[in-house]
């Protein structure tokens, strides 16, 4: 089982056709395309070269010409479908353009820096959300992301559906979903689905060269730097083009799994670490260079990859390794014994296992020399004057919101991810940072205003 498996991390898909054909329409106006075949797209899926949102539910949403948001606003402008409850005998639907700035070719004056460059129409801001309330949070925070990219010439994709089951019937497929082809899909970690199914299909279906990743409560903070694989303050783990931009966070991340911690929820989680031991080993010089400290770190709540065959054997691998059962993964993924505290990434074998894992297994000397980078990584610390994302944990804020000493992300970074669920009356509810997101960045305060009170509201106390 472990080989084949693990033959996963061979794969590649085939270089992307050229991007699909588009209709010239008002935003709901659907025109039938029929020259389009299996070779091109699946069947069954329906695609808006629009794409901002992807949802198994905008039909019922969509008026003939009109799309309401989620603020009660009447929008022309900002709708993207992929169904996933389409059957096989639909057809591909068209609902309008690519939203790309055209006028927009270089997009990279004041960020990472001059001499890389990422054309805006290139790039891509992927995200998702499935299910309650993660689909209406990724819509909402859709909005700011797309603020974002159209300051920056890029495209946005927020992909969303009702339950999980409808986005595995869509994503299994997807180009991508279909050369997984695996029966058992309930095996797989809802995380790298929900990431690389996306991700992937932004890739070889809507033509993206690189992709920007946030999760779908992740918000983008300065709309002021623009993405590049230069990024201030990276380490390059080769020469070359990089084709993962991949940020560490301040504690190494994961769980420890020993018995002072049972029966203690939390206790065990790397954000529970003092944050001058957490720095001591995330932040540390040799971090982005010494495998087992970026594999204990990483978090992948952003990262940006170009479209290559590494990018395929990473996301696919992440798949396969979410499938074994949890003693076999510990075998083959663990990152327990790379941390002098045990913290492990792969219990569950979510994508941050999934990554580094198949990041392990790319490096073909691991038997000698593990702690080794793979080529072809740019790897950003918090020690970096610029940093690509921070986490926010709601103990880390009091009832006033202020935030407890050592935890104050910087001013200088580009997305801030929650961390903690979405639980009634837990300490660890979101609802508490996004509130929090919502008054401290200024971009963030200007999109609030943006938002019906009653959204506000909601975001702040989800349910």
């Amino acid at each position: 089982m472990g080989a084949l498996a693990f033959c996963a991390f061979c794969v590649s898909l085939p270089a992307p056709a050229a991007p699909l054909p588009t209709g010239l329409h008002r935003v709901g106006v659907k025109e039938m395309v029929t020259t389009l075949n299996d070779s091109d797209i699946a069947a069954n899926s329906v695609v808006n070269d629009d794409t901002d949102v992807v949802d198994d539910t905008a039909a019922a949403d969509m008026a003939a010409d009109d799309v309401v948001d989620d603020d009660g606003v009447v929008v022309n402008d900002n709708p993207v479908v992929v169904d996933a409850n389409d059957t096989a005998d639909d057809d591909v639907v068209i609902d309008g353009l690519d939203d790309v700035n055209n006028d927009t070719d270089v997009v990279n004056d004041t960020a990472a820096n001059d001499v890389k460059q990422l054309l805006g129409r290139d790039t891509c801001l992927v995200t998702a959300g499935v299910g309650h309330p993660f689909s209406r949070i990724a819509k909402v925070f859709g909005k700011s992301k797309k603020r974002y990219a159209n300051k920056w010439g890029y495209r946005n994709y927020v992909y969303h559906a009702s339950n999980y089951n409808s986005y595995v019937l869509w994503c299994s497929k997807t180009k991508f979903g279909k050369h997984i082809s695996h029966s058992s899909w309930h095996k797989f970690h809802i995380h790298p689905v929900m990431k690389f199914c996306a991700m992937a299909h932004a890739m070889a279906e809507r033509d993206c060269k690189n992709v920007f990743w946030t999760d779908g409560d992740g918000v983008i903070v300065d709309w002021n730097t623009s993405l590049s694989f230069d990024w201030p303050g990276s380490v390059k783990s080769s020469d070359g083009e990089p084709w993962l931009l991949a940020s560490l966070a301040g504690f190494p991340q994961g769980t420890r799994y020993k018995k002072r911690f049972i029966g203690h929820p939390g206790a065990g989680l790397g954000s529970r670490l003092k944050a001058e031991k957490g720095e001591g080993f995330c932040e540390a010089a040799d971090s982005c260079t010494d495998f087992y400290k970026f594999y204990s770190c990483l978090n992948t709540g952003a990262i940006l990859m170009r479209r290559s065959s590494e990018a395929y054997k990473v996301m696919s691998g992440a798949f396969f390794t979410s499938a074994l059962g949890v003693q076999h993964r510990l075998a083959k993924c663990s990152t327990a014994h790379m941390n002098k505290w045990g913290f492990e990434q792969c219990h569950a074998g979510g994508d941050q296992c999934g990554i580094g894992c198949s990041l392990l297994h790319m490096n073909k000397d691991r038997h000698k020399h593990a702690r080794h980078m793979v080529p072809g990584i740019s790897c950003v610390t918090m020690a970096a004057p610029q940093r690509l994302q921070e986490v926010m944990s709601p103990k880390w804020l009091n009832k006033h919101l202020e935030v407890a000493e050592g935890r104050l992300p910087s001013e200088n970074v580009l997305v801030v991810n929650p961390i903690g669920n979405f639980d009634h009356g837990s300490p660890q509810n979101k609802g508490k940072v996004l509130d929090w997101l919502l008054t401290y960045y200024p971009n963030m305060k200007e999109f609030a205003d943006t938002l019906n009170p009653d959204t506000r509201k909601w975001l702040v106390h989800v349910r």
